[in-house]
């Protein structure tokens, strides 16, 4: 079962529409193109195998619509990024599905095979409200969303004979409980990966560094944004609201309310998700009936206490990870806020992040506690020696600024 939601979790890979105008966030492109009469193209056929893989494999018992899945995938890819589905949407009634129909359909499986007894009725997957059809619609709008989100130039007319030839490359070997491919079909799934991950690793990067540049060359160039020196990096802040009292120590204790954004806007991590997961594992605990009485109230407990904490959540300066608030502090005050544009190295550990892609940190300070004396908050690292400048860093009068200093605003034009 795990397998099967990693598998529909990387499928479901978030391109926000957000509407946050005031974080400037740059809009996701879509970068397949559709030519019958183009040579072949190795990435786009992998990518069609990849989509339809898993449908083939764990997911074989849900019997989609392989016909009602091409034609809505040739849709999709052909379309601007901003009018896909929501995808956010799709995730809430795929999860609804998912508890209400799936889970108690492979869990009823799994008893079956432990009990070795072919004889053991299963439930339904579908019902008047869950259909074949709505499944494939999401499942193809979750596939075509990973394309989209990769930004990967793919030819759609070689991702859709991809699909096309899923079926025939997994031939009868699979099933839904176990996958058994033969060598041959493991060794081409594996080729067809390679092709992939190359794109992953050494042609995606190179694209969210350029288009992370520009689009931060844009920020910098928006009412009220300011640019900040750290080491060799120039970050960009705006002050939305300086609030009052000051961190004045690194054992200053804090409460904030922050959001983590990816450059496009995909929503990275925030206190609010963090409150969110718990609640959500609360109500599934309380509506799975696999779970004992005793198991239930452990899980709904343990979740309840850590919202507790939470909601009253304080911590010192000093064990704050996320180097860009940490710099940034000393520009707010309690019940300030403040919004922050970064490359990607400042960005914090998420499966969501693709690589090299700059992010958007958005904080208000809810409460400081003052701690015991030290010296004046922050401390600045000493100057580094090296000289490099950024590649997209604005360019300086003559004079290198100090770490944490703020970096005069002659800005080069991004590229068009």
């Amino acid at each position: 079962m795990k397998k099967i939601l990693f598998l529909v979790a990387a499928m479901a890979t978030l391109i926000s529409c957000s509407s946050h105008g005031e974080f400037y966030f740059d809009e996701a492109e879509n970068r397949a193109y559709n030519n019958p009469n183009a040579e072949f193209d190795s990435l786009s056929y992998a990518y069609g195998i990849e989509m339809a893989l898993p449908l083939h494999t764990q997911l074989a018992d849900f019997d989609y619509n392989r016909d009602l899945f091409i034609e809505l995938a040739e849709k999709y890819l052909s379309t601007d990024a901003k009018s896909l589905p929501d995808i956010e949407l799709i995730n809430a009634e795929f999860a609804k599905f998912d508890m209400e129909c799936m889970r108690p359909y492979m869990m009823a499986k799994q008893r079956r095979m432990f009990a070795h007894s072919a004889d053991m009725e299963l439930p339904a997957i579908y019902n008047e409200k869950y259909t074949r059809e709505m499944f494939t619609e999401w499942m193809s709008a979750m596939a075509s969303n990973m394309v989209v989100s990769a930004a990967a130039p793919v030819n759609v007319h070689y991702v859709l004979e991809g699909i096309k030839a899923t079926k025939d490359l997994i031939g009868e070997q699979a099933d839904a409980s176990a996958v058994r491919l033969d060598s041959a079909a493991q060794a081409t799934i594996m080729l067809h990966r390679s092709h992939i991950q190359n794109y992953y690793r050494n042609e995606l990067p190179k694209y969210h560094l350029e288009q992370t540049g520009e689009w931060l060359a844009e920020v910098a160039k928006q009412p009220g944004v300011q640019p900040l020196a750290i080491g060799n990096d120039t970050i960009y802040y705006r002050i939305n609201n300086a609030g009052g009292v000051k961190i004045s120590a690194p054992t200053d204790s804090i409460a904030l309310d922050y959001r983590i954004y990816s450059y496009r806007g995909t929503l990275l991590q925030s206190t609010k998700t963090q409150m969110e997961g718990l609640e959500k594992r609360i109500m599934e605990a309380k509506a799975n009936k696999e779970l004992t009485d005793s198991a239930r109230y452990a899980v709904i407990r343990q979740s309840e206490k850590i919202i507790a904490d939470l909601k009253k959540h304080m911590a010192p300066v000093s064990t704050i990870r996320l180097e860009v608030i940490k710099h940034c502090l000393q520009y707010v005050g309690e019940f300030g806020s403040i919004t922050i544009w970064a490359p990607t190295k400042f960005a914090p550990p998420s499966r969501m992040l693709m690589p090299n892609e700059g992010v958007v940190v958005d904080f208000e300070i809810k409460r400081i506690v003052p701690g015991a004396a030290m010296p004046a908050f922050p401390e600045l690292p000493k100057k580094s020696t090296q000289t490099v400048r950024p590649e997209n860093a604005p360019v300086n009068t003559g004079v290198e600024p100090a770490e944490g200093a703020k970096v005069p605003m002659k800005i080069v034009p991004a590229k068009k």
